[in-house]
């Protein structure tokens, strides 16, 4: 009893009710979980990157309806960009997200 109290000392003192196996059944959780957010995050990218169209498209809209309120207010923002460079933008954007999560997941295995 006492060389398991003099080793283990910092833990029995936070972690004295959880037996080993519970603590191990804890760590294997929250492995499982941060590897379920970070595959989260890749399928974000890859929803990105296959939708860029129609997400640069929407967006557009929008920022085109703002500039317009704003100008009609006096307040003279700098042109939008194009479609097609919002489009290349949220796909490079997508790629991106893609290619960190990618590399995050290498590295946790």
């Amino acid at each position: 009893m006492a060389p398991f109290r003099q080793r283990f000392l910092p833990l029995n003192r936070f972690f004295y009710r959880l037996h080993v196996r519970t603590w191990d059944v804890y760590i294997e959780f929250f492995r499982f979980t941060l590897m379920v957010v970070e595959l989260t995050r890749l399928l974000l990218g890859v929803v990105i990157a296959i939708f860029h169209r129609p997400i640069a498209t929407g967006m557009m809209r929008q920022e085109r309806a703002l500039d317009v309120y704003f100008r009609q207010r006096g307040i003279r923002l700098p042109n939008p960009p194009s479609d097609s460079t919002a489009q290349n933008l949220y796909f490079f954007l997508g790629i991106f997200i893609c290619l960190i999560e990618a590399g995050r997941i290498w590295v946790q295995l």
